[in-house]
């Protein structure tokens, strides 16, 4: 996040935007490991990260930990 916070200091909210996914991104693989969800074992099987599985995950842990994390 201070790289999310420091392109916008420099006025470019585009990339700023890219590294606020990022984490986003990050924080739902990392939890979706935590909590064992089936999401993260698709993943792992496949190498990858689909969209899909990023939404379905995101949607699994707001059920259990509060809708921050949507």
């Amino acid at each position: 996040m201070a790289e999310c916070e420091e392109y916008l200091r420099k006025g470019d909210p585009v990339q700023a935007s890219e590294k606020a996914h990022m984490v986003a991104e990050e924080l739902v693989k990392a939890l979706s490991e935590k909590f064992g969800l089936p999401e993260h074992d698709q993943a792992s099987n496949e190498n990858r990260w689909y969209t899909q599985w990023l939404v379905s995950a995101s949607n699994k842990l707001a059920e259990r930990l509060g809708s921050w994390v949507i």
